[in-house]
């Protein structure tokens, strides 16, 4: 009975398709049948008449079949056939479509005019990828629901199983695409390639038996495929999918067709991963679908299908917990803000954060908020009570009131100023710098007489290692205050010393509120350390502008750091700031300093700071001190180690260097050996090749040579100038009168302004002075080459004028300069000698290269006068305002009219 009234409902069934319109296919056992029109419903009755004769085509040869397991093959000779990224482009919606370039396009349109057909053969790429158009652009079948014809070599690169698709051309325009060529696809039926009419690069024609399931349906199954097949029924009931796919799903189940239920679960499994997977298609199941598609065996297909909708399950079963987790978790911090909302006082709030609230109070005890800061602290804890705590304003909160209650709201330390005791800290970590320390002193002992030390803003300038950090440290210990160090050296945003604004996640103060928080008290000294290598201005900021209101004395009582967004004094905190040069400081920060220059160590303060501080530490720290008596450092090695290994002018590399020294005996010392002697002539075993060698490369001076001074931040060195005629016998070059000058040595601008100032000087100065002697025009007509060694040292400044002119000088005379003397000095076009930098260091450079001789600019001799008398004592200085002092000095051969100033006098008569 049953059967019979399962069969007639059939025959309803199929009589009232005629109507049935479902996104624009209709669905005939296990196929799809695409409408010619796609895209509208159904309209006139010769349309639908002409849908119903392609049903019943179908129909009859479905049900001519016979037996339950027998199959129907249709053969078509030639086909259309384009491969697919993957299995997920069968089940596209109608929304979703395949590009076409402009030749795929062409010939889909010739081909199917051609053949009238409109049927392509698909089958997936072997290797399914993300593929791109020749633009560059990534299109994937995730990307807008759009998919692209992989590129494809040959037929190896694809399967040869797939399906049989109903194929539209359409035309889209849009901003994205422009106006593109899209492909549409309705999968009909199973089919296999047969033979390679032509082969795929990528689309190609092919000849294919089309299979076509029997119309199996539930009373058809064995025991094990209802089973399956109930599974299957159950699972796709409770999966989540698009409305297209729940109507074809409900005319299948209501039909009882079992390969049409096959091909509705597919659908869902390819547009369920295609939401809910990772990009690209999810690999397994596209594995499933493969497997299924390819699948002849009923059994095994149901089982894959069952594998397949399972895992959907599961993952929708992770899903609904955590969506229920998330919406509990909501619901009750709906709760807790009604609950809370309104409570200004304790009363309703856990005693946690209760306790919390009485330390923010209890550390503020005592001490002096500002009104303001104090009315920001009482509004900040009425909030961090009313905010549910699980709000994250409440952290944010809570962060704030802990550094805003930990500030040292008038805590302050007391000074201790007293100069005998100063004097006697800074002599305990310094060795020399009597200038500096009489400087620092001076500073004190106004501050005593004020009762107060802040106010100035002092900047310590020197080379690195010569103490400068440790002179703040040596301060703050002397006036009996704490100390903090802060280095700025590389920092480019404005944010790391004024705070980040409380709107930014993971906000916090900048490094002065930090610094008073961690110090405790209000007026620290605070030193600044490496000011010089700040950053400048950038997309973050100015940082070189916030230290001008962090300085300056008359900004700093109210600095406003913009996380705790209140004002704070900075006025009695002392300020120190170390730098290696001036050059990179800005103008208007530089202005509010007081410079104090920081020489490098002589020779002889670095021996005595080697014996008195930098030995007995390498000593402790490598374990040997209390053993002296099993090694001895000779006196010559100290030296040796000074001036062919550490000849910068500070002390860190000698730290380095005798450290190693003491680390090598104590491997001595371990393995037994006992009265152990390092001396110069052993030295190398213990700290390698010395790094340094002598910079008086000419023991005799030849003609065109002079001998220079540097000055830079490490420190003071010689510098030879070489000068030689680059194209000598050249008649030619004579008669043209070309007097060029070619420059090498990495010089820069300044320097080379010095030397076209020294060329044009000489000429001048020869030409006046002897005029009868061929040098009187020799530079006028020749090609000069001056080059300064060591060109891979960049070298600057116009202190070089004096040595380069003394060059030029010997060339033209043909005459060597006077041997064993160094000078320095800027010169001009009248000849003056103007003052130069770094006296110190250059005088100890001669000095170390054996010059005894040294000629200074006359307005350096204040300079020279400072220095201490040991260095003094081994030098001959002579002081010079004009270059004929000079000449006179190093030709004393070559006998030229004395300078005598010009004098003029002007008289008028006045009614």
């Amino acid at each position: 009975v049953h059967g019979i009234l399962f069969q007639k409902m059939l025959r309803v069934l199929s009589l009232s398709l005629k109507r049935v319109v479902c996104k624009g296919n209709i669905f005939v056992n296990s196929i799809q049948v695409p409408f010619i029109n796609r895209g509208f419903a159904v309209g006139s009755d010769s349309e639908d008449e002409g849908k119903m004769v392609k049903y019943e085509k179908v129909k009859n040869s479905l049900i001519k079949g016979g037996t339950p397991d027998s199959m129907f093959r249709a053969h078509i000779d030639s086909i259309m056939y384009i491969p697919l990224p993957d299995h997920s482009a069968y089940f596209k919606r109608e929304d979703q479509k395949i590009l076409l370039s402009e030749s795929e396009y062409k010939r889909f349109q010739n081909t199917l005019k051609k053949e009238g057909k409109q049927y392509i053969a698909a089958t997936v790429v072997k290797n399914p990828k993300v593929f791109t158009r020749n633009t560059g652009e990534i299109i994937s079948e995730q990307d807008l629901g759009i998919t692209i014809i992989p590129p494809v070599e040959s037929a190896k690169d694809v399967h040869h199983s797939g399906l049989l698709c109903a194929a539209q051309v359409r035309m889209y325009g849009g901003e994205r695409f422009g106006k593109t060529h899209f492909l549409l696809l309705t999968p009909i039926s199973k089919m296999k390639i047969t033979e390679w009419i032509e082969p795929p690069t990528p689309i190609g024609k092919v000849r294919i038996e089309e299979v076509l399931a029997r119309n199996t349906r539930v009373e058809d199954l064995d025991l094990e495929q209802k089973v399956a097949l109930g599974y299957i029924q159950k699972l796709l009931l409770n999966v989540p999918m698009m409305s297209e796919s729940a109507q074809r799903i409900s005319f299948a189940l209501v039909s009882g067709n079992v390969h049409m239920i096959i091909m509705c679960a597919l659908r869902v499994i390819a547009e369920y991963e295609e939401q809910v997977s990772p990009r690209p298609f999810n690999e397994e199941a596209n594995r499933l679908i493969h497997e299924i598609v390819n699948e002849n065996n009923l059994t095994l297909a149901l089982q894959k299908v069952c594998e397949a909708l399972g895992n959907i399950a599961k993952k929708e079963e992770i899903i609904l917990k955590i969506e229920k987790k998330g919406q509990a978790i909501y619901e009750e911090t709906e709760r807790e803000k009604e609950k809370n909302k309104g409570n200004d006082s304790f009363g309703k709030v856990t005693d946690e954060r209760i306790e919390i609230a009485k330390k923010f109070r209890k550390n503020i005890e005592g001490k002096k908020l500002p009104p303001i800061a104090q009315k920001k602290f009482d509004e900040e804890i009425a909030k961090y009570l009313s905010v549910n705590v699980r709000d994250p304003e409440s952290l944010s909160i809570r962060t704030y009131l802990e550094y805003l209650s930990s500030m040292p709201w008038g805590i302050s330390s007391t000074d201790s100023i007293e100069i005998d005791k100063a004097r006697k800290i800074l002599d305990e970590g310094h060795y020399g710098m009597n200038d500096i320390k009489q400087r620092i002193l001076e500073f004190l002992a106004v501050g005593k007489l004020h009762g107060k030390v802040h106010g100035k803003i002092v900047c310590f300038v020197g080379p690195p290692g010569v103490g400068k950090t440790s002179i703040g440290a040596s301060i703050a210990k002397a006036i009996n205050r704490k100390f903090y160090r802060i280095a700025v050296g590389g920092d480019r945003d404005s944010s790391t010393m004024k705070g980040f604004r409380r709107t930014y996640v993971g906000a916090i103060p900048g490094k002065i509120v930090q610094a008073l928080r961690n110090v405790q008290v209000d007026n620290p000294v605070i030193l600044i350390d490496e000011i010089d290598k700040m950053g400048g201005r950038s997309i973050h900021g100015d940082p070189s502008s916030v230290l001008l209101e962090i300085l300056d004395p008359e900004q700093n009582p109210s600095f406003t750091d913009d996380y705790l967004d209140t004002p704070i004094d900075l006025s009695k905190i002392l300020f120190l700031c170390t730098a290696n040069t001036t050059y990179t400081i800005p103008k208007p920060l530089l202005d509010r300093m007081e410079i104090i220059q920081v020489s490098g160590y002589t020779h002889t303060e670095k021996m005595h700071i080697l014996e008195k501080y930098l030995k007995p530490q390498a000593y402790a720290k490598s374990g040997i001190q209390g053993r002296e008596k099993d090694y001895k450092i000779a006196e010559d090695a100290n030296k040796r180690l000074i001036e062919d290994f550490c000849r910068e002018p500070g002390v860190r590399s000698l730290q380095r260097a005798i450290k190693r020294v003491t680390e090598r005996l104590a491997l001595k010392l371990i393995k037994g050996e006992r009265d152990i002697v390092v001396d110069s002539s052993n030295l190398e075993y213990y700290v390698g090749h010395p790094p340094f060698h002598s910079q008086k490369i000419y023991p005799v001076t030849p003609i065109g040579v002079s001998c220079g001074l540097a000055y830079s931040e490490l420190g003071g060195s010689i510098m030879y100038i070489e000068t030689r005629e680059s194209a000598p016998g050249k008649e030619e070059t004579e008669k043209k009168g070309l007097g060029k000058v070619r420059i090498t040595g990495s010089l820069g601008d300044v320097m080379k302004e010095s030397v076209e100032i020294a060329h044009t000087f000489t000429k001048n100065f020869l030409m006046k002075n002897l005029p009868d002697s061929p040098a009187s025009d020799y530079l006028s007509f020749k090609e000069i080459h001056i080059h300064l060694p060591e060109g891979a040292v960049p070298k600057e400044g116009p202190s070089g004028g004096v040595a380069i002119t003394t060059s030029l000088m010997s060339l033209a005379l043909n005459k060597p300069v006077l041997q064993n003397i160094a000078m320095t000095g800027e010169i001009t076009l009248q000849g003056k000698v103007l003052p130069i930098g770094g006296v110190k260091e250059k005088v100890l450079a001669a000095q170390r290269e054996g010059i005894k001789r040294v000629i200074l600019p006359v307005q350096n001799k204040k300079d020279y006068e400072k220095l201490p008398d040991f260095i003094k004592k081994d030098t001959e200085v002579n002081f010079v305002d004009n270059y004929s002092e000079v000449f006179n000095i190093l030709f004393p051969d070559v006998k030229i009219a004395q300078f005598i100033p010009s004098l003029f006098i002007v008289t008028c008569n006045c009614l």
